[in-house]
């Protein structure tokens, strides 16, 4: 099985994450998944001239595989990298991606933050947003208009008092992912975390504290520090929410989704 799934609805920002997805292959030797859901509603959407419908799932398939062989040569990632594609049918999207998410026992989902215009962000957008707010499984999620790169680093935003019950979690991502980490919490008032203020390491890990403005939400204070990044992924840990929560809010790591410009790892703190 896949240790990656990429939900794929041939837009863009999921050409993006294919992107991120082959080159997060490469350098960790991990297998990837690539997933579209169809139904009805879906295929009206799809180009005219490709005469599909949701049965047609060999075409999709050679949709599918003919975009990844682009995806390939472009990148230069070797056919030792292994990608398997799967169509499947569900009248709701983000039910059919975590059900095969179930089923694979995938590791990772990575997807676009924004689809298609309209009724087609049917993968993208809203329902990456569903995922990380739901907090079933681990989403990294991949900005618009981001250019795939090897990611070598982990800028983790958590509280520092949170970091020693993070710590193991912290490293077996490190070393999933290939990545150097550390943690920064966001404070206007340094001086109100002082049993931690001063420290560089918690619990084996790398911390600090980062003055931010104090009109700033985490969100915005988390898009302004990481704005000019490269190889660096964001890592927040977000708690599985009840329902009441889901319906009338979303969470901080699923605001910082929606604006900042690296991706977005959000991990559950439950699993």
């Amino acid at each position: 099985m896949a240790e990656i799934i990429v939900p794929f609805d041939f837009s863009s920002t999921s050409v993006a994450a294919l992107d991120q997805a082959l080159l997060i292959a490469q350098n960790c030797d991990l297998e990837i998944e690539v997933l579209h859901i169809t139904n009805e509603d879906v295929a009206e959407d799809y180009p005219e001239a490709w005469e599909c419908t949701p049965g047609d799932k060999v075409r999709l398939l050679e949709k599918i595989n003919g975009t990844i062989a682009q995806r390939r040569a472009f990148l230069k990632v070797p056919e030792e990298v292994q990608v398997t594609t799967l169509v499947k049918e569900s009248s709701v999207i983000s039910g059919g991606i975590n059900k095969r998410a179930m089923v694979s026992n995938a590791i990772l989902l990575i997807m676009g933050t924004h689809g298609m215009s309209g009724f087609k962000q049917f993968v993208l957008g809203s329902n990456t947003s569903a995922m990380i707010n739901n907090a079933l499984y681990p989403v990294m999620a991949i900005p618009p208009h981001w250019q795939a790169q090897m990611l070598h680093y982990g800028l983790i935003s958590a509280e520092l008092k949170e970091v020693n019950l993070l710590a193991d979690r912290i490293r077996q991502w490190s070393r999933f992912l290939h990545l150097k980490t550390n943690v920064v919490q966001f404070t206007p008032v340094p001086d109100l975390h002082s049993d931690v203020k001063d420290k560089k390491i918690i619990g084996g890990v790398a911390v600090s504290l980062e003055l931010s403005d104090l009109s700033d939400t985490l969100a915005e204070s988390v898009y302004k520090y990481t704005k000019d990044l490269q190889e660096t992924v964001l890592i927040m840990f977000v708690h599985e929410r009840k329902r009441f929560e889901k319906i009338f809010d979303f969470s901080k790591t699923e605001r910082a989704a929606r604006i900042v410009e690296i991706p977005l790892l959000a991990i559950p703190k439950e699993q």
